[in-house]
């Protein structure tokens, strides 16, 4: 068995072990949304700094609690639930580098990218990145159309992590299409 590359078993337990990591963030964050007093971050000073330190990186544009009717407990879940985000990114980047030449239709999984391919990828780049973008920093706490975030504390617990799925989707492809756009050979990287 070569060391470079992992047999079954062990890319499952990669696997298993970073599912596991991000169901554990989800329930804490489930237990913040569900079970959190309203005015957590006022009674307790820790959990103030602790979000006041986060806020940099989880909130950057300080719009997560503006339009919630729980805003202490938004931003509160916010701050736990940021974590989730980079086990999310490898979790996306180990299912894309998957793909990789199985896909013969789409785009980015062929094996082979053709000139139009890698224009095409190009011009895509900056709505990805703008996406992401929108996802992340532009995400105000409130309601959407389909799920009452700023509203339902029930619906922020159980449905608040797919955010950070969807920003780290769309960074992952970011990611993957530049890798893509400047490997040349056959396996597209490999």
């Amino acid at each position: 068995m070569s060391r470079l590359k992992p047999d079954r078993t062990q890319r499952g337990t990669t696997y298993g072990s970073l599912l596991i990591g991000i169901v554990a963030i989800w329930f804490l964050g489930f237990i913040v949304g569900v079970f959190a007093p309203t005015t957590v971050l006022a009674d307790n000073w820790a959990l103030q700094k602790y979000v006041s330190a986060m806020s940099f990186v989880a909130n950057p544009r300080g719009l997560i609690a503006t339009k919630s009717t729980y805003p202490e407990v938004s931003a509160l879940y916010h701050a736990v639930v940021f974590w989730s985000l980079p086990l999310w990114l490898l979790v996306w980047w180990k299912w894309m580098n998957s793909q990789l030449g199985l896909n013969k239709t789409d785009m980015i999984f062929k094996a082979r990218l053709s000139f139009g391919n890698r224009l095409t990828l190009l011009i895509l780049l900056p709505l990805w990145v703008f996406l992401a973008f929108a996802g992340f920093g532009l995400n105000h706490g409130g309601d959407t159309r389909m799920v009452a975030f700023g509203t339902s504390r029930i619906q922020l617990a159980m449905f608040g992590m797919a955010v950070h799925l969807g920003v780290a989707g769309m960074l992952t492809v970011t990611l993957f299409s530049i890798k893509r756009l400047f490997t040349f050979n056959k396996r597209g990287g490999e």
